[in-house]
């Protein structure tokens, strides 16, 4: 009918090797590449170069290129162009796919949101979707077939050469290499075997996909439509269910936290009222975020991970689900050894109580309860005097190591400490004559009768 009535989609893996941007002697293997035609033009409105595998992430970056603004995407790899020359960044009205990603579940909200109709090819059918099917080709034999690393028929020969170890390009020149060619065949190339109905011989239309692009915009209906860009991507991708906690906004495991549900105190409600859930799309590529559907609203929530979740930030989701495999299988195989370990502990635990009870049948204990617990007080504070004792600090040395003062020489001694010295020893002799038992020591010189308690 004209341009956006229907778009078809098809994935494909280049025919080339590429290697990596970070380390060009490591081999990367072959880029996914995902095109996205209009059947009534022939223009590639929108493509992927990657290395998601044929699936619903790779088909996802494409339609949203598909409705992205061109002139901003060309610049990210260098190529400078204006809008007329790639004038495509809309919506269709139905796209085509296979029986592949374009059946996942993922693609539900694309349709319910933005009211695009998917239709799906029959089981080896590839010729109804001829027309992606035909950029491929044109795109192999035009392009593909002369850059380093391209694959060639004789290359599972025995002795055939390994084209791989030729790989000169790293993906972003690849990813721009395919735009050249996109630009040509959207601006240049002139499609054989394409049927013009009478008006476009009347107005001189070149069958170029530009030019046909151009005229059913202006003479056709023209059922593209625009929307925002990131609108389009929150359509795109899956959708799940998160839980509202006290904790945080609890989804595949992992909390992340809001502006709008700090300000709405969605985190003291759910304390008090209890969890409650909310709709959320997020992108399994990279789990550092999810956005929050707001209700009536065609708006988002922006979701960021908590910072207690931060070895999860920039992972994928798959890198996330084995992390977390990981970490149970290895609580599982501590378990066995913890539990010895606690019985190895109540062992000591109980040898230790059965110590105690030893003590306590050896020890005297009143009769009574009362004068037992009476002088707990009292007990406390000579106990914790010994205690202090116990546990003050010596520096440098300990009890059993400390030397005895050495005896001074008697030249020293001062004359004054002599005669003390020596009042001392008359005394001492004088207590010990007149106690023939030995046991005037116990008393205090001079004060006969007292003891020296």
């Amino acid at each position: 009918m004209g341009p956006g009535a229907k778009y078809q989609i098809d994935a494909t893996v280049g025919d080339v090797y590429l290697v990596s941007r970070f380390n060009r002697a490591d081999i990367i293997g072959r880029p996914v590449v995902y095109f996205v035609v209009d059947v009534f033009s022939r223009m590639v409105t929108g493509m992927y170069v990657g290395l998601e595998g044929p699936s619903w992430a790779g088909a996802m970056m494409a339609i949203a290129n598909a409705a992205s603004d061109k002139v901003r995407y060309c610049a990210e790899y260098g190529v400078d162009i204006q809008p007329e020359d790639w004038p495509c960044h809309h919506i269709p009205e139905a796209i085509l796919g296979d029986r592949g990603e374009m059946e996942s579940r993922s693609v539900e909200t694309f349709i319910n949101s933005l009211n695009v109709r998917i239709e799906n090819a029959p089981p080896y059918r590839g010729d109804m979707k001829g027309i992606v099917e035909r950029q491929f080709r044109t795109i192999n034999t035009s392009t593909v077939a002369f850059l380093p690393g391209h694959v060639k028929p004789d290359m599972a020969k025995r002795g055939g050469k390994d084209y791989r170890l030729d790989a000169k390009l790293d993906l972003q020149q690849f990813t721009k290499i395919m735009i050249l060619s996109v630009l040509n065949h959207n601006n240049e190339h002139l499609l054989e075997g394409y049927e013009r109905d009478a008006d476009m011989i009347a107005n001189n239309v070149p069958p170029i996909p530009l030019k046909l692009w151009e005229w059913g915009i202006s003479n056709c209906s023209g059922l593209l439509r625009s929307c925002d860009e990131d609108t389009v991507k929150l359509c795109l991708m899956p959708t799940g269910t998160a839980i509202v906690s006290a904790k945080g906004i609890c989804f595949k495991g992992l909390y992340y936290l809001s502006e709008r549900a700090i300000v709405g105190r969605w985190f003291e409600t759910a304390r008090s009222k209890g969890s409650f859930k909310v709709d959320v799309s997020y992108d399994p590529r990279n789990m550092s975020h999810i956005y929050i559907h707001l209700p009536g609203e065609r708006e988002y929530d922006f979701c960021y991970l908590a910072n207690w979740e931060g070895k999860y930030r920039d992972r994928r989701l798959e890198e996330i689900i084995y992390l977390m495999e990981s970490e149970k299988q290895l609580r599982k195989q501590h378990d066995t050894s913890e539990l010895k370990a606690r019985l190895d502990l109540s062992v000591e635990i109980e040898g230790v109580v059965k110590e105690a009870e030893q003590l306590a049948k050896q020890t005297m204990i009143p009769a009574s309860k009362a004068e037992r617990i009476k002088n707990i007080r009292g007990n406390r504070s000579t106990e914790k005097r010994q205690n202090r004792q116990d546990e003050a600090f010596v520096l440098g040395k300990s009890e059993e190591v400390i030397a005895p003062a050495p005896e001074m020489p008697e030249e020293d001694i001062s004359p004054v400490m002599k005669m003390i010295v020596r009042d001392l020893e008359e005394r001492l002799n004088d207590g010990n004559q007149d106690d023939p038992s030995g046991l005037s020591g116990t008393s205090r010189p001079g004060l006969q009768g007292q003891s020296s308690d």
